[in-house]
């Protein structure tokens, strides 16, 4: 043990203390002792001189050993073994330990009908942890989940991304779907309103702009108004398939002939 990181005092118990203690004792509702073959310490950082509460503290003789924990002040005490226990030899030894802090080892000498103090400075160590691997994980974005991002690669479809929206300044889904190729952003029927159409070519079966089935976080909704839908700021991404050349599978059926808009949210 390296005794040379803490200093040690040892001197006559003060009555100031032994007072302190006893009232301690006696106001917690416990059994004061007296203070013969008691040790009495107080356990301190050396750097700083701040009181070390809850220090382990172990007084050893031979095969006798006494263990304590010093209090949230940092004071302790230990009663020492009757001295017919510890014969005619009195060296014992006084050991106190603390995560962060060096070992503390003291030799005293034990009383006869008396009792002693130690002042324990312990001295800061740092502590040898082992090395810890931290793996992180990327949480799979919304669009991932939904498909949206497979979509993007394989089909042949329009695909707007909160990115592309960020880049410009977009108030509404309206101008946000303006200039996608084969829509028609147009007032809606309703005071305020705005709806989107399909162009449709003349070798249509049915030819002329159409409204597109429109489906907002995979639910079908109203697409008369394509505004009240979700704010710009909202949007994760925007699926356009204007015709069922273009249509995936999950979104083709007998009212998808005009196209679909799929709307994701964050």
């Amino acid at each position: 043990m390296d005794r040379s990181r803490g200093r040690i005092r040892v001197a006559p118990l003060s009555l100031v203390l032994l007072a302190s203690l006893l009232h301690a004792g006696a106001a917690a509702g416990q059994e004061v002792e007296a203070p013969i073959r008691t040790i009495v310490g107080h356990v301190v950082d050396r750097v700083t001189g701040v009181a070390l509460p809850y220090t382990s503290v172990s007084l050893t003789h031979d095969s006798v050993r006494v263990s304590g924990v010093s209090d949230a002040s940092g004071f302790f005490r230990l009663r020492i073994p009757n001295p017919d226990v510890y014969g005619a030899s009195k060296q014992a030894m006084v050991t106190a330990e603390r995560i962060g802090y060096t070992r503390l080892d003291l030799r005293v000498t034990l009383p006869d009908l008396d009792a002693i103090s130690v002042l324990l400075e312990l001295q800061p160590a740092p502590v040898a942890v082992d090395e810890l691997v931290v793996t992180a994980r990327r949480r799979a974005r919304k669009l991932d989940r939904v498909g949206f991002s497979r979509r993007q690669r394989y089909v042949a479809g329009v695909f707007i991304t909160a990115e592309d929206i960020a880049q410009r300044y977009f108030h509404d889904l309206g101008s946000v779907l303006r200039n996608v190729p084969g829509l028609m952003v147009l007032p809606g029927r309703a005071p305020g309103s705005t709806r989107v159409l399909v162009r449709r070519g003349q070798a249509s079966l049915q030819p002329g702009p159409c409204p597109p089935r429109v489906l907002l976080d995979g639910i079908v909704v109203d697409g008369s108004d394509i505004n009240a839908l979700a704010p710009p700021i909202a949007v994760a991404g925007i699926e356009v398939y204007r015709g069922a050349a273009s249509m995936p599978a999950e979104y083709g059926g007998a009212e998808s002939g005009c196209g679909v808009i799929v709307i994701w949210t964050h």
